[in-house]
């Protein structure tokens, strides 16, 4: 028997509770007495990610020539977040990734109106809209891939968004990642409606980590020198924003970039590897990423002439942030896994075609269990927690984070077998006309 839409929102509500309580019950208390007993429970923990960026601009507007780059500064962050400066030749302390700021300056234009409010107002504040903006990105993803969908497939759809393990940590630590995602979900749906300047200006502001925009501007680039003269307005209009940013973050603090180069591999130096590293190692890595920056490259040469609306398009921008995610971004960022969301709804999108092919039928089942897997053990936990908390070790705590990190590389090769597919079965269509 299949269960109604409705009957699934039921059941999903009930497990996204279960999340709650897991993630905020025993997994954050878990790691807070973990930091005290490491003598690093003195500062801030919601908002951990922000709290660096917000300092540094309030030290910025209150002294122009703070450098937010200097040791001086980072240890400033790090008593912040946890009541001292760490000290790098204890264990307990060495192995905490990087805490000082590594972004682009112009991140801090953004939080300017923020800076003058303290920063408990803001983790109050933040804790709010940060899942408003995640929810409405669902819609935006569904929009730009072209996918309509009832209110209560939208309601599931964001609740298995919200109340996944991956996105609870970047609500609670109010990591920009989520910002990013909301504005690429902007870029897609503003792309599919020729909405180009939108998509532009959207592109442009997510560069508050490169990291994460750099194969989706590539392609974007490719799509847009493609058909220069109807889509032009979308190069510019990233192209036009980039520049104001860095002018201002220039007219602020001159020189400022060369200080950002020069910090980044402090950066690299306490981060962990990309996922497919950590999985197999650096050479067998490279090579995988090889191939799949090759896969991405004849699809992109492929499909370059094709309109915005086409599914293809939206495959190809979702397949690519899947790529970042595996290869590019650091293995302890679950929280960057916020942009596979397109990824998941294309397969929804395509979910008839996908049922003739054996192969990817049965990657896709194994991706569900690694999906479903912490909405059913986490409440287990917590219930087992309850029952007998001296039994629910900390190994049995993160069992619901032990498929967190085979999701994004499976999800990946369903991604890379559905690009492979269309490649040999759909040939590329010209431009549909565009209405001025």
């Amino acid at each position: 028997m299949t269960l109604r839409p409705k009957h699934i929102l039921v059941v999903l509500i009930v497990l996204a509770i279960g999340m709650s309580v897991y993630f905020y019950g025993l997994l954050v208390p878990q790691v807070r007495d973990r930091l005290a007993s490491e003598g690093r429970s003195g500062g801030y923990y919601c908002g951990n990610d922000l709290y660096p960026i917000w300092l540094t601009t309030g030290e910025l507007l209150a002294h122009r020539t703070t450098n937010p780059y200097s040791t001086t500064v980072e240890h400033q962050i790090e008593t912040g977040l946890y009541g001292r400066p760490l000290d790098r030749s204890v264990h307990a302390d060495a192995v905490v990734n990087y805490r000082g700021f590594s972004y682009p300056l112009y991140t801090n234009l953004f939080v300017i109106p923020l800076s003058f409010i303290s920063f408990r107002a803001v983790q109050i504040i933040l804790f709010i809209l940060f899942p408003i903006f995640i929810v409405l990105s669902v819609r935006w993803w569904a929009a730009g891939i072209g996918l309509a969908i009832s209110p209560v497939l939208f309601a599931i759809a964001a609740l298995m968004t919200l109340f996944s393990i991956q996105i609870l940590e970047g609500w609670w630590a109010l990591q920009p990642t989520m910002i990013v995602g909301v504005l690429l979900s902007i870029t897609l749906a503003a792309l599919r409606r020729n909405a180009l300047i939108l998509a532009g200006v959207a592109l442009a502001l997510g560069s508050i980590k490169p990291q994460l925009i750099l194969l989706p501007s590539l392609w974007l680039m490719l799509w847009t020198v493609s058909n220069w003269k109807t889509r032009r307005r979308a190069l510019l209009a990233c192209a036009v924003t980039t520049i104001i940013l860095l002018a201002l973050s220039e007219l602020w603090m001159p020189g400022w970039w060369l200080n950002w180069w020069h910090q980044l591999p402090a950066y690299r130096q306490f981060d962990t590897p990309p996922l497919v590293e950590l999985l197999f190692g650096k050479m067998i890595g490279h090579v995988l990423g090889l191939a799949a920056l090759g896969l991405a490259a004849i699809a992109a040469f492929r499909w370059r002439r094709l309109s915005a609306d086409s599914p293809h398009f939206s495959l190809l921008f979702a397949f690519l942030l899947a790529v970042g995610i595996v290869f590019i971004s650091s293995s302890i960022a679950v929280y960057d896994q916020f942009l596979l969301v397109p990824g998941l709804l294309i397969l929804w999108r395509d979910r008839a075609s996908t049922s003739t092919n054996r192969t990817l039928r049965f990657t896709i089942l194994i991706l569900s269990i690694a999906f479903c897997w912490p909405w059913i053990v986490a409440p287990l936990v917590y219930a087992a927690h309850l029952i007998a908390p001296a039994a629910v070790s900390q190994q049995i705590t993160l069992l619901p984070l032990m498929t967190a990190a085979s999701f994004p590389l499976l999800l990946l090769i369903v991604l890379s077998i559905l690009v492979f597919d269309q490649l040999h079965l759909t040939a590329p269509q010209p431009d549909s006309p565009v209405i001025a």
